[in-house]
């Protein structure tokens, strides 16, 4: 499930607020295929907030991009 399909998902429960972005990290985390890059989120503990989720998961989807291209090229 994509971050923006979580964010209309708690949006449309009565979820506290407060508590969304750690909730939204979490589904991330549990959710991505990775075990590479899901050990790298977890070894982050405490200091792993939804934005710094998303920066690296985003990271990590843009190398795998920019890596296949490559090897298509060479």
């Amino acid at each position: 499930m994509k971050h923006t399909d979580l964010k209309v998902l708690f949006n449309d429960c009565s979820y506290d607020h407060n508590i969304e972005d750690e909730m939204l990290r979490d589904q991330i985390v549990f959710g991505v295929k990775s075990k590479k890059i899901r050990q790298k989120l977890i070894e982050e503990g405490s200091e792993l907030t939804l934005q710094k989720c998303t920066d690296i998961v985003r990271t990590n989807e843009l190398s795998q991009k920019q890596l296949k291209t490559m090897n298509m090229t060479g």
